[in-house]
Protein backbone atom coordinates (compact mmCIF):
# COMPACT_ATOMS: atom_id res chain seq x y z
CA UNK A 1 0.00 0.00 0.00
CA UNK A 2 1.12 3.74 -0.90
CA UNK A 3 -0.12 6.43 1.01
CA UNK A 4 0.18 9.44 -1.14
CA UNK A 5 -1.02 12.84 -1.38
CA UNK A 6 -4.51 14.20 -3.02
CA UNK A 7 -4.40 14.93 -7.00
CA UNK A 8 -7.12 16.43 -9.06
CA UNK A 9 -7.17 13.06 -10.72
CA UNK A 10 -8.03 11.34 -7.80
CA UNK A 11 -11.52 13.46 -8.16
CA UNK A 12 -13.55 10.72 -8.86
CA UNK A 13 -12.11 8.09 -6.93
CA UNK A 14 -12.73 10.56 -3.76
CA UNK A 15 -16.47 10.74 -4.85
CA UNK A 16 -16.80 7.50 -4.71
CA UNK A 17 -15.66 7.06 -1.25
CA UNK A 18 -17.41 10.48 0.07
CA UNK A 19 -20.81 8.93 -1.63
CA UNK A 20 -19.87 5.41 0.33
CA UNK A 21 -19.61 7.63 3.66
CA UNK A 22 -23.00 9.19 3.08
CA UNK A 23 -22.31 12.19 1.33
CA UNK A 24 -23.36 11.95 -2.29
CA UNK A 25 -20.72 13.60 -4.37
CA UNK A 26 -19.88 13.45 -8.36
CA UNK A 27 -16.47 13.80 -9.58
CA UNK A 28 -17.20 17.12 -10.95
CA UNK A 29 -18.44 18.43 -7.56
CA UNK A 30 -14.87 16.40 -6.28
CA UNK A 31 -12.57 18.34 -8.54
CA UNK A 32 -14.10 21.78 -7.73
CA UNK A 33 -13.75 20.81 -4.03
CA UNK A 34 -10.39 19.95 -4.28
CA UNK A 35 -9.45 23.21 -6.64
CA UNK A 36 -10.35 24.86 -3.60
CA UNK A 37 -8.86 23.07 -0.83
CA UNK A 38 -5.62 21.58 -2.38
CA UNK A 39 -3.57 25.01 -2.53
CA UNK A 40 -4.60 25.80 1.02
CA UNK A 41 -1.47 25.98 3.05
CA UNK A 42 -3.80 25.00 6.29
CA UNK A 43 -5.18 21.97 4.56
CA UNK A 44 -4.01 19.06 3.32
CA UNK A 45 -4.95 15.28 1.94
CA UNK A 46 -4.22 11.71 1.32
CA UNK A 47 -5.10 8.71 -0.16
CA UNK A 48 -4.06 5.01 0.10
CA UNK A 49 -3.76 3.21 -3.04
CA UNK A 50 -3.39 -0.56 -3.15
CA UNK A 51 -2.61 -1.88 -6.83
CA UNK A 52 -3.29 1.25 -8.63
CA UNK A 53 -6.98 1.72 -6.65
CA UNK A 54 -7.60 4.42 -4.25
CA UNK A 55 -8.85 2.57 -1.41
CA UNK A 56 -8.95 5.53 1.17
CA UNK A 57 -9.23 8.74 1.61
CA UNK A 58 -8.41 11.31 4.25
CA UNK A 59 -8.59 15.16 4.43
CA UNK A 60 -7.30 17.05 7.37
CA UNK A 61 -6.69 21.19 8.46
CA UNK A 62 -4.24 23.16 10.91
CA UNK A 63 -6.00 26.28 12.84
CA UNK A 64 -4.79 27.93 15.90
CA UNK A 65 -7.06 27.82 19.05
CA UNK A 66 -9.02 30.42 20.54
CA UNK A 67 -9.26 29.30 23.83
CA UNK A 68 -5.44 28.59 24.43
CA UNK A 69 -1.84 28.96 22.91
CA UNK A 70 -1.52 26.93 19.89
CA UNK A 71 -2.65 24.69 17.18
CA UNK A 72 -5.55 21.81 16.77
CA UNK A 73 -5.68 19.72 13.55
CA UNK A 74 -8.89 18.28 12.51
CA UNK A 75 -9.45 15.10 10.53
CA UNK A 76 -12.55 16.30 7.90
CA UNK A 77 -12.78 13.65 6.55
CA UNK A 78 -11.71 9.53 6.97
CA UNK A 79 -13.22 6.88 4.95
CA UNK A 80 -11.68 3.41 3.54
CA UNK A 81 -13.84 1.94 0.65
CA UNK A 82 -15.86 -0.76 1.84
CA UNK A 83 -13.98 -3.50 -0.34
CA UNK A 84 -10.80 -2.84 1.93
CA UNK A 85 -11.82 -2.37 5.47
CA UNK A 86 -10.32 -4.54 8.10
CA UNK A 87 -6.58 -4.15 6.58
CA UNK A 88 -5.37 -1.08 8.84
CA UNK A 89 -5.93 1.40 6.00
CA UNK A 90 -7.80 3.61 8.09
CA UNK A 91 -4.91 3.41 10.79
CA UNK A 92 -2.28 4.01 8.37
CA UNK A 93 -4.18 7.42 7.16
CA UNK A 94 -4.29 8.39 10.47
CA UNK A 95 -1.55 7.77 11.59
CA UNK A 96 -0.19 9.50 8.35
CA UNK A 97 -1.81 12.90 9.11
CA UNK A 98 -0.87 12.85 12.91
CA UNK A 99 2.53 13.33 11.64
CA UNK A 100 1.52 16.21 9.20
CA UNK A 101 -0.06 17.24 12.47
CA UNK A 102 3.54 17.00 14.85
CA UNK A 103 5.23 18.48 11.92
CA UNK A 104 2.77 21.76 12.31
CA UNK A 105 3.30 21.96 16.02
CA UNK A 106 -0.68 21.35 16.62
CA UNK A 107 -0.81 19.54 20.05
CA UNK A 108 -4.58 18.31 19.70
CA UNK A 109 -6.16 16.25 16.52
CA UNK A 110 -10.11 16.93 16.41
CA UNK A 111 -12.44 14.30 14.49
CA UNK A 112 -16.37 14.59 14.55
CA UNK A 113 -18.08 11.78 14.23
CA UNK A 114 -21.80 11.02 13.69
CA UNK A 115 -23.48 9.51 16.95
CA UNK A 116 -24.81 6.35 14.42
CA UNK A 117 -20.71 5.59 13.41
CA UNK A 118 -20.44 3.27 16.46
CA UNK A 119 -17.99 1.32 14.39
CA UNK A 120 -16.17 5.06 13.88
CA UNK A 121 -16.37 5.67 17.38
CA UNK A 122 -14.34 2.35 18.23
CA UNK A 123 -11.80 2.61 15.79
CA UNK A 124 -10.88 6.28 17.01
CA UNK A 125 -10.85 5.02 20.75
CA UNK A 126 -8.34 2.33 19.76
CA UNK A 127 -6.23 4.73 18.08
CA UNK A 128 -6.10 6.70 21.23
CA UNK A 129 -8.84 9.35 20.93
CA UNK A 130 -11.26 10.07 23.61
CA UNK A 131 -14.59 11.35 23.78
CA UNK A 132 -14.71 14.94 24.68
CA UNK A 133 -18.16 16.58 23.77
CA UNK A 134 -20.78 17.13 21.57
CA UNK A 135 -21.25 18.69 17.79
CA UNK A 136 -24.63 21.30 17.11
CA UNK A 137 -25.33 21.64 14.22
CA UNK A 138 -28.10 24.23 12.49
CA UNK A 139 -28.37 24.50 8.98
CA UNK A 140 -28.87 28.71 8.13
CA UNK A 141 -30.25 30.44 5.14
CA UNK A 142 -27.67 31.47 2.46
CA UNK A 143 -30.08 34.71 1.75
CA UNK A 144 -28.56 38.13 3.36
CA UNK A 145 -30.75 38.71 6.29
CA UNK A 146 -31.07 42.33 8.01
CA UNK A 147 -28.81 43.13 10.93
CA UNK A 148 -30.66 45.38 13.38
CA UNK A 149 -28.36 47.51 14.89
Amino acid sequence: MQIRNVQLSDSLSIAGLMTQLGYPTSGEEMNERLTRLLPLPNHNSYVAELSGTVAGFIALDVNPYYEKNGYYGRILALVVDDRFRGKKIGQQLVEKSEAWFIERKAGDVLVNSSVKRLDAHRFYENLGYDKTGFRFVKKISLTPTKFSS
